[in-house]
């Protein structure tokens, strides 16, 4: 819902889309029939989902890191537990 949201309020006014190659293709067919098309504009879908998708990575990986040594403990805890009550 959130992307059609999105995509309702700002493809009507802007054109804008938010798939670098759904923008490719129309700029490409636009410059070969002769339209104005601001190529300055287009890194804009390129660089945009890859910086968000490293940042993405980056902070999910730091949330995730800070559950780990937590988890890392409680395992060692079982397997130690375990351990013990192993006949030698």
């Amino acid at each position: 819902m959130t992307v059609a949201g999105i995509i309702m309020t700002t493809a009507g006014p802007t054109g804008s889309s938010f798939n670098s190659a759904r923008t490719f293709g129309p700029y490409v067919m636009d410059r070969l029939f002769g339209g104005h098309v601001r190529w300055a504009e287009y890194p804009v879908y390129v660089i945009g989902p890859v910086l968000g998708a490293s940042v993405a990575a980056w902070l999910y990986s730091a949330v995730a890191g800070l559950a780990a040594p937590e988890a890392k403990a409680g395992a060692e805890k079982q397997e130690s537990a375990a351990a013990k009550h192993e006949p030698a």
